[in-house]
């Protein structure tokens, strides 16, 4: 019954959170903010890019390259490309909105983590047969950082023996919810706000995982934390940094065997996704 309740009162605080954090990344109207179209690529639509990329077996955007942009002998002119980057050359009339992208031999990469895409917009193309707004995807996925963010308080909490933990939990949890950057990020959202929300995410769920791992010795979570710690890297890449405040802790905490387990499961995701 307990574990009932539990499940309940997380459940609903987390649903409240998504409603807050809709609303604002909406600007209080329900709806995804229309975005003005661009002729190639607009940072607002950098997954669905990546996504349709993915789909058709490449890295690169599935788009056509400007010819000026090709037949440049330095491209990678600041004073020449930003015209280009912040959007004020234009083609029939659109603009190019070719800024956040890595220009590579001829073809248009993105330099955010590509993670989202495979994690959400192309299951939900799938499913739905359209991709999600970044609104929703941003609000979805800090929701869930709030939440294991509030599962690893809640056994902090009930560790240090708190009397009446549900209330500390709730009172710290709406400084979590609405007390950080986090309703500034859902305020304004474009293809960064969605590589900022999936690595939140992770590194949520891998402080959930370690603590589980560290007070509870949950054996069977040592192989989440190391795919989880590989995966960091296909988020926003300088989150790798902080590995070691996950692994030194536990080094004299886990047993050779679980501790090769995390190393195992870490390189071989870092590996596995090394080309992207």
């Amino acid at each position: 019954m307990k574990r009932r309740l539990d499940v309940l009162y997380f459940s609903i605080f987390s649903f409240v959170v998504f409603i807050s954090y809709y609303w604002f990344a909406t600007l209080g109207t329900w709806k995804p903010i229309p975005h003005k179209t661009c002729h190639y690529y607009e940072n607002y639509y950098s997954y669905v890019l990546q996504s349709e990329a993915f789909l058709k077996g490449q890295l690169n955007f599935p788009i056509e390259i400007p010819e000026f942009l090709k037949n440049n002998p330095n491209p990678y002119d600041p004073q020449y490309n930003g015209q280009i980057r912040y959007e004020n050359l234009s083609y029939n009339s659109l603009p190019y909105c070719l800024h956040d992208t890595s220009y590579y031999k001829g073809k248009i990469f993105m330099y955010f983590g590509p993670l989202p895409a495979v994690l959400i917009y192309i299951p939900f193309k799938f499913l739905l047969g359209q991709y999600p707004s970044p609104e929703f995807v941003v609000s979805l996925f800090l929701t869930f950082t709030f939440l294991f963010s509030l599962l690893t308080l809640h056994l902090l909490i009930s560790r240090w023996r708190f009397r009446q933990p549900f209330q500390w939990t709730t009172l710290l949890g709406i400084g979590l919810a609405w007390g950080t950057g986090t309703p500034y990020v859902v305020g304004r959202i474009a293809g960064y706000e969605v590589a900022i929300a999936t690595g939140t995410l992770l590194l949520s769920i891998l402080a959930w995982t370690f603590t589980k791992i560290y007070f509870k010795n949950s054996g069977k979570l040592h192989w989440l934390l190391g795919a989880g710690l590989g995966m960091l890297a296909l988020t926003r890449p300088h989150l790798l940094i902080s590995i070691p405040f996950f692994l030194i802790p536990l080094k004299n905490k886990l047993n050779k065997k679980h501790f090769n387990e995390i190393f195992f499961s870490l390189g071989f995701f870092c590996i596995y996704h090394g080309p992207l």
